[in-house]
């Protein structure tokens, strides 16, 4: 099996290791494979676990880059990078990136959009808990009214002070679905 393959193969399982192999071995991140970046292979597979910004994490340190370097903390789900980079700059509460997804459409997605896609639970709650509080100037009439996602795991229910948000987990058949909805102010949020 060809290097490019082998890599092909190993971001289908989120398998560090062989990942890690195959760079060992020479593969140069920064070149094509069949006309796109590792990373766009990596970002556009099927699977889903929490093993994938480990994966993401090997390519960048080997010099790949990420198309949109906003998404860096919410697709390695570091939570402390996240905030950190809200911090310095708020407006990144409102920025839109779009990618191509196995699942749901990303096109123009939010940051949560994208934490919900590949199932990083910990930018997720992030950018909830900012717009609980309200800070970084968070609106929840920019937030999505209805979204779903597969990844892996987010539930309970959360409230920014004004709109209660929902995540529920739904089951499917190869992994879980997430529906993320604002609920009208008067409504009492339940989890499902």
């Amino acid at each position: 099996m060809r290097d490019s393959d082998e890599l092909l193969v190993a971001f289908e399982l989120h398998s560090p290791d062989r990942i890690r192999a195959v760079l060992d071995g020479g593969l140069d991140v920064r070149a094509p494979i069949r006309g796109k970046s590792p990373v766009e292979w990596l970002t556009e597979m099927y699977s889903r676990s929490d093993r994938f910004p480990t994966c993401l994490q090997l390519l960048l340190e080997r010099g790949a880059q990420l198309d949109d370097d906003v998404m860096a903390p919410v697709l390695l789900n570091d939570a402390g990078a996240l905030v950190a980079a809200i911090r310095r700059n708020p407006s990144l509460i409102d920025h839109r990136t779009s990618l191509v997804s196995a699942f749901t459409p990303l096109d123009g997605a939010s940051l949560l959009h994208v934490a919900a896609e590949y199932g990083n639970t910990d930018v997720a709650q992030v950018l909830v808990d900012i717009g609980r509080s309200g800070s970084c100037g968070c609106s929840w009439t920019r937030a999505p009214r209805v979204m779903y996602t597969f990844g892996g795991s987010l539930g309970g229910v959360v409230s920014n002070g004004r709109r209660p948000f929902s995540m529920s987990r739904r089951s499917h058949t190869r992994s879980s679905v997430f529906f993320f909805k604002c609920i009208a102010p008067s409504a009492t949020p339940t989890t499902t």
